[in-house]
């Protein structure tokens, strides 16, 4: 018969095996469902950043080029007289040569500006191209294209003329071989009307070298890569292509790439593919000049910290194992209550937990000891990293409101009221005045410092509602509670701090206000829509009562 110990130590033994099993198990879950969390979330938020940086400068191109179609239809009379008299044309032409220069000198990457007029309402070369003289960087005023020799379908010679003309709205352009002057470049381009007659053109190309050195400058593990896609599918700049331009027969591995940009499911996280015999994980963030920034990287070196991280796991786990198992006897109540709750605490890491879970403290140097402290300092770890990223990713930089992301999982949030039982509230939408002309004429510095004060005087007045940065001059506010009930107390509060204010640079910001319309508005962006036109209204109020 057996005895009592020996009963025992199995019994024990067996419990020892089993707990072992468990929590390598479920530390191996872990360490997986953490490390492909992590993995996403570092290629994401690369790309989110590298598109962020991109569309910045796509930004500052459309306002520029925007703001400067606005100055040529305000010194054009009427299109009458733009076709009746050429000398018309050449004044006009004269008139806006220097503001133009000016704009593409203060523009990143910018190979040409142009203001070009219709060809069938004045003569075929009439307006202005400058273009950069790459010998010591300043602008010369070129004979301009002819715009009768050549077709409509024209994209590589006219098409910067005609696609924008022909979609009456401002155009991006994919990238393209300009081969009057024999660049590849990006064009903005906007059509220009005056009376509801197209009069012309006002575009800027960009040089793609940008494009390019954006990709050069992404380095992600060890062989990871970025490059564009176009709105056409074409692969710009893909660096194991063994071409620095475009890819214009796609290889039939990445076909694949492409039908996941160009499809339907746009959602966040990682996409896999096949490349050159490689299992390959990519994200992508669509940018405003139409094309798509992708990053990408091989599974095996996105994995290679897991995969060292589970070896670990599992040899940690047979090491304790085998070590308890030969001091069963001696330390048999000291390890089963300090393994039953290593196991729970691991049970809740396992199941996302990890920011409440409390870990044992053991008091022993044994392995069981070593677990628990291991355990410790990786929700220690977890916690630091995943409070890091939550407030990087939903705080503006610059002024610490909240950003666009913040913004948007709000607006999802307003959603879900507004399809059940929405209480009442409403939006502000305020659009800081004058930030290009501080920019220009003191600096981004000021700039942002423009910003910052803006935001100190919105912040002050709404301190009881949350404050979004929802662009580069645009704050929101989402009124709800007393707030919305003082709205119009809260108003006059701001107009008074911006009229006693002292700071500088001085603050003027438009606003547009807009409450829920029950039974009216069926989605958050009904309301905002309504608020932000009454924002740009007040806007050209403001621009107007100025003038006068």
């Amino acid at each position: 018969m057996k005895s009592l110990q020996v009963k025992l130590i199995a019994l024990i033994i067996s419990c020892i095996v089993l707990c072992a099993t468990l929590i390598g198990g479920i530390s191996v879950y872990a360490a997986i469902e953490v490390s492909d969390e992590d993995s996403a979330q570092i290629l994401t938020l690369l790309c989110r950043e590298r598109a962020a940086r991109l569309d910045s400068n796509f930004a500052y191109v459309e306002q520029s080029v925007n703001s400067l179609s606005e100055d040529v239809l305000a010194h054009v009379e009427s299109a009458a007289r733009l076709e009746a008299d050429p000398a018309y044309v050449d004044e006009i032409s004269a008139h806006m040569e220097p503001i133009l220069k000016n704009a593409a000198e203060h523009t990143l990457g910018a190979m040409s500006i142009y203001l070009r007029f219709d060809p069938q309402m004045t003569y075929p070369t009439s307006g202005l191209f400058l273009t950069k003289v790459t010998s010591d960087g300043t602008y010369r005023n070129e004979i301009p294209t002819d715009l009768s020799l050549y077709e409509k379908d024209d994209t590589e010679r006219v098409g910067w003329y005609y696609q924008p003309v022909e979609q009456g709205s401002p155009v991006w352009m994919a990238p393209y071989l300009n081969e009057n002057i024999n660049v590849f470049m990006i064009s903005y381009v906007v059509p220009l009307y005056k009376e509801g007659c197209c009069i012309g053109v006002l575009g800027m190309d960009i040089d793609c070298t940008m494009l390019e050195e954006y990709v050069k400058e992404v380095q992600v593990y060890e062989t990871g890569h970025a490059f564009f896609v176009d709105g056409d599918g074409e692969f710009h700049y893909h660096p194991q292509h063994g071409t620095d331009q475009w890819m214009s027969d796609i290889p039939e591995e990445l076909l694949p790439v492409q039908d996941i940009i160009l499809g339907e499911d746009q959602s966040d996280g990682l996409f896999s593919y096949v490349w050159d015999g490689q299992h390959m994980s990519m994200t992508f963030e669509p940018l405003k000049s139409g094309m798509v920034l992708v990053i990408t990287a091989p599974q095996e070196e996105i994995n290679a910290g897991r995969n060292l991280l589970l070896m670990n796991i599992l040899l940690t786990t047979l090491v304790i194992t085998v070590f308890s198992v030969f001091v069963t006897v001696l330390v048999t109540r000291r390890i089963v209550q300090p393994l039953r709750r290593l196991s729970k605490a691991a049970y809740h890491i396992a199941l996302g937990d990890y920011l409440n879970v409390e870990i044992p403290h053991v008091d022993s140097e044994d392995e069981i000891g070593v677990l628990s402290a291991a355990l410790q300092e990786a929700v220690i770890h977890l916690q630091w990293h995943v409070a890091n990223l939550s407030n990087k990713s939903y705080r503006d930089a610059l002024t610490g409101v909240k950003n666009r992301a913040a913004w948007q999982e709000d607006e999802a949030s307003w959603n879900e009221k507004i399809a059940s039982q929405c209480p009442p509230f409403g939006v502000i939408v305020f659009d800081i005045n004058g930030l290009k002309k501080v920019n220009d004429t003191l600096g981004h510095e000021m700039g942002d410092q423009l910003i910052k004060n803006a935001c100190i005087l919105i912040c002050k007045t709404y301190s009881h509602s949350p404050v979004y940065r929802i662009g580069g001059d645009e704050f929101s506010v989402i009124l709800s509670g007393a707030d919305l009930e003082n709205r119009d107390a809260l108003r006059e509060e701001l107009s008074q701090a911006i009229l006693t204010q002292e700071l500088e640079p001085r603050v003027s910001v438009a606003y547009g206000l807009s409450l829920y319309e029950e039974g009216k508005d069926t989605s958050f962006a009904d309301v905002f829509h309504r608020a932000d036109v009454a924002m740009y209204e007040n806007k050209a109020l403001m621009k107007q009562q100025r003038t006068d």
